[in-house]
């Protein structure tokens, strides 16, 4: 069950809407009363705590889905052609 709310801002003269929602989470007991002790330690409310960590674990997430690389990925000495032995595979992931 959830219910939105909306809060608007002016920023740079644009009209910005941010949509809250209300959930309701079942967290097992121990890790309840973990929660709301760090919650105590950080002299933050218990919403702050929850709401960080799930930022930090989707930013986590997202950054890890999105990596470039560059290519070759290995080097050739003639490229279009690529011939590797044993050896130049081990040589090239040590």
């Amino acid at each position: 069950m959830y219910s939105p709310g909306i809060q608007e801002q002016q920023i740079a003269g644009f009209r910005c809407e941010y949509v809250f929602i209300r959930v309701t989470i079942d967290f097992p007991d121990p890790l309840f009363r973990e929660l709301k002790a760090e919650a105590g330690r950080r002299g933050e409310s218990l919403e702050n705590v929850i709401r960080n960590a799930v930022e930090i674990e989707i930013r986590k997430e997202q950054s890890k889905a999105v990596r470039r690389v560059s290519f070759p990925l290995l080097p050739s000495r003639e490229p279009g052609t690529l011939n590797l032995t044993n050896a130049d595979t081990e040589d090239l992931l040590a």
